[in-house]
């Protein structure tokens, strides 16, 4: 099967990379075609394959939102306009965890 290790049926492996396989086009979205992860090339056939399976999956896709959804709330992290502790955070080079709402201004 196209699952880790061969398997038919996704395991354990399988469900925790996906989240962030799918969302990996976003890099080239928002930073071009140099982040793109190549269709054609013979080395990557299986994580495509893999990718496929997991999406048509009806638990997994159920999950997923309209790509062109996730698309615009991720935009504001790409463009620097997203307003949360961690968006704060990363604009001012620090850990989230680092970032006190009392003391920092965490309206910008």
């Amino acid at each position: 099967g196209p699952f880790y290790a061969g398997r038919p049926t996704p395991g354990l492996v399988d469900y925790a990379l996906f989240p962030w396989a799918h969302r990996l086009p976003v890099f080239e979205h928002y930073r071009g075609a140099s982040f793109a992860i190549p269709s054609n090339t013979p080395g990557l056939v299986a994580y495509h394959r893999w990718l496929a399976a997991m999406t048509q999956r009806p638990a997994v896709a159920k999950t997923l939102p309209p790509w062109d959804d996730y698309l615009a709330h991720i935009g504001r992290y790409a463009d620097g306009s997203a307003r949360s502790k961690v968006a704060n955070a990363v604009r001012d080079g620090r850990d989230a965890h680092q970032y006190d709402d009392v003391k920092d201004d965490t309206s910008h």
